[in-house]
C-alpha cells in the first residue's frame, strides 16, 4: 500500500481507518490531499476483505475545507480549482460506491469539503463541541464533492438553503436535529462510542449494508419503477451470499446469525 503525506490509511481486523493528517492547518484539503484521498479510497474499494471504513482526523478539528493558503498562491485559480475538484469529486464518487458501511468520527470544526465526507457516511458521531459550516460562499465558491446534491437530501431543501447562504454555523445539536449527523457525545466519549458502533456494524451483514447505502444514494435519481428494479437486483445478488444462506439456517434453528461479510 502506498505511503501518504496528508492522510493515513490503516487496516486492522478488516476495518479500514482513513485519518486526515494535516492538523496544523485544520486538515484543510490541498491538491495533494485530494489526489491522496482518491488513491486511498480506490484502495479501500478494491479490497474485498474489508467490512467497514472509518473516516476521522488528527488534531482538534475534523476538516476546515479547502486549503485557502494554497488557493492564494496559485497564479491562475480557475484551472487549478478544476483540477482539484476532479480529484475530490472522484474520491467522493468512490466513497459513495463502496460496498461496505462508512462511519465518520467528527470533532471541532467541519466545513466545505469536510461536510461532503460526513454526508457520504452511514453513521456520523460528533463531539458536542463540533461546529458545521457550509463555508464555500465565504470565498466566493459554490460547491464540490456533491455538497448541493447530498446536503439538501439529508437536511431538507429549505434548511439547506438557509445553511448554505445564511453564513451561520450549526452546533452539534442543530446538526443532529437537522439530520446532518447521527449521534452527539462528549469529547472524552468519542473513541468509546466509535468503537462500539464499529464493532457492531463490522460483525454484521457487510454486503447487505453496502447494498443499502448504494440504493439509498441512487434513489434520488431514479423513478420509483426503476428503483424497484435496482432493489430486486441487489436482493437477488445477496440471496446468493454466504451470509444470507447461513443466517436463514441459523434463524430456522433458533441460533443467532454470524456474518462473515461474504
Amino acid at each position: 500500500m502506498e505511503n501518504f503525506e496528508t492522510l493515513s490509511l490503516e487496516i486492522t481486523d478488516a476495518i479500514a481507518t482513513l485519518t486526515l493528517a494535516r492538523p496544523k492547518v485544520g486538515n484543510a484539503l490541498s491538491s495533494q490531499g485530494g489526489q491522496e484521498l482518491k488513491k486511498a479510497l480506490s484502495y479501500v474499494a478494491a479490497n474485498s476483505s474489508l467490512r467497514l471504513l472509518i473516516i476521522r482526523s488528527q488534531g482538534k478539528v475534523f476538516c476546515v475545507g479547502g486549503d485557502i493558503g494554497e488557493f492564494a498562491s496559485l497564479p491562475d485559480l480557475s484551472p487549478a480549482i478544476r483540477a482539484m475538484v476532479i480529484d475530490f469529486n472522484g474520491a467522493c464518487a468512490t466513497l459513495a460506491s463502496l460496498d461496505i458501511p462508512v462511519m465518520a468520527v467528527v470533532q471541532g470544526a467541519v466545513a466545505g469539503a469536510g461536510l461532503c465526507l460526513l454526508a457520504l457516511a452511514d453513521h456520523v458521531i460528533a463531539t458536542n463541541n463540533a461546529t458545521f459550516t457550509y463555508a464555500y460562499p465565504g470565498v466566493g465558491f459554490s460547491a464540490d464533492g456533491g455538497a448541493t446534491w447530498l446536503l439538501p437530501k439529508l437536511m431538507g431543501l429549505r434548511a439547506f438553503q438557509g445553511f448554505a447562504t445564511g453564513g451561520k454555523s450549526w452546533t452539534a445539536d442543530q446538526a443532529l436535529q437537522g439530520g446532518l449527523i447521527s449521534e452527539v457525545v462528549d469529547s472524552d466519549a468519542l473513541d468509546t462510542a466509535a468503537q462500539a458502533w464499529a464493532a457492531r456494524i463490522a460483525s454484521g451483514p457487510t454486503r447487505a449494508f453496502g447494498a443499502i447505502r448504494r440504493l439509498a444514494l441512487e434513489s434520488y435519481g431514479l423513478p420509483y419503477s426503476a428503483h424497484l428494479a435496482r432493489e430486486m437486483d441487489e436482493i437477488s445478488d445477496l440471496a446468493r451470499s454466504e451470509d444470507a444462506g447461513n443466517a436463514i439456517q441459523a434463524l430456522l434453528n433458533n441460533r443467532r446469525p454470524v456474518f462473515s461479510g461474504r
